[in-house]
């Protein structure tokens, strides 16, 4: 799964540098919680070495209420791309650089002898094998 991330428009306004670059140290942030490692890391590559960190963090640890804060202006978040999809098409959000997030995805079941449980993981891995993918080397 893809990660990107993404603001309001009028968040990523109010935090930008002189130089006109974004302050990752001020700008207010969500996270899912406290044990998610996606959110730990979110300023590498973002944040020079050293630079102190001078941000609201705020803990959201429901999908929806999370994508709704984002929507909000609440802070900045790390969201898939399905997520976000019609939301920066509309303008509602927008996405703050390059850098992709990836992260991958494990289906996981019971051994339990179930003709449902077995058409599920079928569709399950059959909608996986269709989702569309971008070449290794165009990844940022």
């Amino acid at each position: 799964m893809r990660y990107r991330a993404v603001a309001t428009p009028a968040l990523r306004d109010s935090y930008r540098l002189d130089n006109g670059d974004l302050d990752w140290a001020h700008m207010p942030v969500l996270r899912y919680g406290p044990k998610d490692t996606l959110q730990d890391d979110d300023l590498t590559g973002r944040l020079a070495p050293g630079v102190r960190r001078r941000r609201r963090v705020s803990r959201i640890p429901s999908s929806e209420a999370f994508l709704e804060a984002t929507r909000r202006g609440l802070g900045w978040a790390l969201l898939s791309e399905q997520q976000v999809g019609g939301l920066l098409e509309e303008g509602e959000l927008c996405v703050l650089d390059d850098k992709v997030e990836e992260v991958p995805l494990y289906w996981q079941r019971w051994r339990l002898e179930s003709l449902l449980l077995e058409q599920l993981t079928t569709a399950v891995c059959a909608a996986a094998r269709v989702l569309p993918r971008e070449p290794e080397n165009s990844r940022t």
